[in-house]
Parts: C-alpha cells; structure tokens; sequence
C-alpha cells in the first residue's frame, strides 16, 4: 500500500502563498497633504520592511527542509508548526500596522492606512500548514498501524 503524501503538497501551497505574500500589498499608507488637496497611496509590502523580510524568509526555508524531512515525521511537523507561528506572529504585525497607522511630522499632512488584501495570504498560508499537520499526524497514525500489524 503506497502512503499519499498530500502534506507535502499543502507545505509547497505554503510557500507559494508566503511568496506572493511578499510582493502583493497587505495596506496602502493614503496621505492627504490639506494644504494642496494632494492624495497619495503609498502600498505596504512585506519585500519593503525588513521586519517583514525575515520572518517570511525563515518561514519559507522552514517549509522547504519540511518537504525534504518526510522520512522523519516528528522533525516534519516541527517545521511546519514553526512556520505556522511565525505566520501568526505575521499576521498579528499586519493587524497593528493597519490599525495603528503611521505619522507623519508634517502636521498640514494626514496618514491613515487602507486594507490591501495581501494579509489575507498570511490566513491562507496558516490554514495550509495546519492541514499540512494533520496529513503529518495522520501519517504518523497510519504507519503506527502498520507496526501494530506487523
């Protein structure tokens, strides 16, 4: 009997969506400078903020040698679980960083921050991880089974 590895494709689901997660905009910064009705959207990315850069980057090489650690399971799930918080602490930073907005010296100018949607990838990559887990959990299940058996 051949065990299916669909974990395996969850996990390059994974990255593929913290990829994209860098480049596509999770806000945009709109300035509104009062004293020339000037209007400006400046998009937030996580390739511009190096608070952003590192953990995606860990996170992507996490979910890579999980691909490669199928033959041990516990370490497996280990990386993936490790890249599912880190995906949370990304999201978390997100929430704040549209919340809390930024400021600007000027005070003729007013900066607020608008949803971009490029969050919502961080929510797909954290849902993928955590059915890449359960496919790991139920490997581990099945294989348990299987020494039983023997």
């Amino acid at each position: 009997m051949v065990i299916q590895r669909i974990q395996t494709l969850y996990i390059i689901l994974g990255i593929i969506l913290m990829i994209a997660f860098f480049f596509v905009p999770f806000g945009y910064e709109k300035l509104v400078d009062e004293s020339t009705a000037a209007l400006s959207l400046t998009p937030l990315k996580a390739i511009d903020m190096l608070g952003f850069i590192i953990p995606t980057a860990v996170s992507i090489l996490l979910l890579f040698l999980a691909i490669f650690m199928y033959k041990a399971m516990p370490t497996q799930r280990l990386f993936v679980i490790l890249a599912a918080i880190i995906a949370v602490a990304e999201a978390v930073m997100v929430v704040y960083l549209l919340v809390s907005g930024s400021t600007d010296t000027d005070p003729v100018v007013k900066s607020t921050t608008v949803w971009g949607g490029g969050g919502l990838l961080l929510i797909g990559a954290l849902i993928v991880e955590i059915m890449a887990v359960r496919g790991i959990n139920h490997d581990r299940k099945l294989l348990n089974s299987y020494n039983r058996l023997r």
